[in-house]
């Protein structure tokens, strides 16, 4: 396959490797040291990558020899970049971090799963790249060690929409390079090493000589059967195997096939494969639950990314409340929010009004939804209507910083005091009062007022127009009048039947 250069760029985009529209980088400055964004900042708890901070504390603080060297000792095992604690704009997503002004460490590097609750604070940038190293998940690379192993490790990377690179070598273990390839092109590449290949390995890429990179390129046969051809890194035209000459190379295949429609083609024809019992354990999100005063530390202020709490009508006239708490379920599960720290909860909202309303939710906005990121002390409220969209396109507002969040003093905390039975009949329409004599002869009484203030209202609207008042007018007013009088009445007479009942 001969890869056309206009297809190479000199510009990564980060979001087809990673970072969804979070950032862009110059290709050349992967392996540099360059200041986090607050973006950046706010979405490394859902970055699969490992990243190592330079904290400073003003501009005077930075000492540029210092971070430039760690980046050089680093080159590209991780994100390297440099933090100001001084900047204002930044000290709530730092607080989140354990980091403060006045509290933090010189160097500290993070995991490279998600959510990143492992990181190690030291000066010792060799330590630094040791936990780097050992946060990157076996399965980023996988081993091949005959060539019987290669066809069914070729259709699993298919499967997950992602092409094949292999390294070719005659030492053992795993090259820093591939560690390095992986953790930057998890997305697009499956990578595999093969140490000491036998001739039969050698024979199958066409391999003359080690070390060797391969990509293997799919195609369709007529038959609908996918093969597969080898496609070697070319030393020639992108230079020595060094870290940003095989990203390009890598790159460029890609986007090559991206754009002759080969990908789309064979993706599009490979049945995706079903996870084990143990994966979809393990993947499965903790599942929906109501918020009870017997649950206490359900949004755990140290807790990593949002509490969603839905507030509903928990009595039993909600007809809807079934449909309701499945399509919280279904956003829960759906792609776009499946993977994201996110945890679902839900609140009935008419038995603890208190809480509700510390959050500025009232009775009339239910049902309705609430972010809550504990950690920053901050929440938001949906706008939009209760639905599966509407709810999803309002997380991810939150979580990528689209939507404001505003800041709350304490958390809220369920009454244990709320009588969930009494706040659903307060809700009911008042019963019936039948065979009642007294009531009878109060709506007669109130009858013939009526009919007597009436009576009234047309003599003074006779009145009225002979003195010129406009009749129209006079009538309005009278009618006003008189409504009025016979309301304050009805409210002396039952308060009044209220006391002798009390008494």
């Amino acid at each position: 396959m001969a890869v056309r250069s206009s297809t190479i760029t000199t510009l990564i985009l980060l979001s087809w490797i990673f970072y969804s529209n979070v950032l862009c980088l110059d290709l050349d400055d992967l392996t540099k040291a360059a200041p986090f964004t607050k973006e950046e900042l706010e979405h490394i708890q859902s970055i699969r990558m490992p990243f190592i901070f330079s904290f400073h504390k003003g501009k005077e603080d930075l000492d540029h020899d210092l971070v430039d060297q760690l980046a050089a000792r680093v080159d590209g095992l991780a994100r390297v970049g440099t933090v100001d604690v001084a900047n204002s704009a930044l000290t709530s997503i730092l607080k989140d971090l354990g980091i403060s002004s006045s509290s933090y460490p010189k160097f500290r590097a993070y995991e490279f799963d998600i959510p990143k609750t492992k990181f190690k604070d030291s000066e010792d940038v060799d330590t630094l790249i040791e936990f780097v190293k050992n946060s990157v998940p076996e399965n980023l690379i996988k081993t091949i060690p005959s060539v019987d192993q290669i066809q069914p490790n070729l259709i699993s990377a298919l499967q997950q929409k992602k092409l094949s690179s292999f390294v070719f070598t005659n030492k053992d273990g795993i090259p820093d390079l591939l560690l390095k390839l992986a953790i930057w092109m998890d997305q697009s590449y499956q990578f595999h090493i093969v140490n000491h290949p036998d001739e039969a390995l050698m024979q199958s890429f066409s391999l003359q000589k080690l070390p060797a990179i391969v990509v293997t390129i799919p195609s369709k046969k007529n038959d609908g059967a996918i093969a597969f051809s080898p496609y070697l890194y070319d030393r020639t035209r992108f230079g020595g195997v060094k870290f940003l000459n095989v990203i390009r190379f890598l790159m460029s295949v890609n986007n090559q096939l991206q754009q002759d429609g080969i990908l789309k083609e064979i993706f599009s024809n490979i049945e995706e494969p079903q996870p084990s019992e143990k994966e979809s354990k393990a993947n499965r999100p903790q599942p929906l639950f109501e918020i009870t005063p017997d649950v206490p530390d359900f949004c755990n202020e140290n807790q990593l990314g949002l509490c969603l709490i839905s507030f509903l009508d928990g009595s039993p006239s909600n007809e809807q409340l079934q449909h309701q708490l499945e399509t919280l379920k279904n956003v829960q599960h759906s792609p776009a929010i499946r993977d994201r720290v996110v945890k679902f909860m839900w609140i009935d909202g008419i038995c603890h009004p208190s809480f509700a309303e510390a959050l500025t939710v009232g009775i009339d906005h239910l049902p309705t939804v609430v972010a809550i990121s504990p950690r920053r002390r901050r929440f938001a409220k949906l706008l939009g209507a209760f639905a599966e969209n509407s709810i999803s396109e309002f997380i991810i507002g939150v979580l990528t910083g689209h939507v404001p969040i505003l800041p709350f003093s304490e958390f809220p905390v369920i009454s244990g005091d709320d009588n969930c039975t009494q706040a659903h009949l307060s809700l009911a329409a008042p019963p019936e009062v039948e065979g009642d004599d007294d009531v009878d002869d109060l709506i007669a009484e109130v009858l013939q007022e009526h009919e007597l203030k009436q009576n009234a209202d047309n003599l003074d609207a006779d009145e009225n127009a002979k003195q010129g008042i406009d009749e129209e007018e006079a009538q309005l007013e009278h009618k006003r009048k008189i409504a009025q009088q016979e309301i304050d009445r009805l409210n002396r007479m039952f308060n009044v039947g209220t006391l002798e009942e009390n008494r």
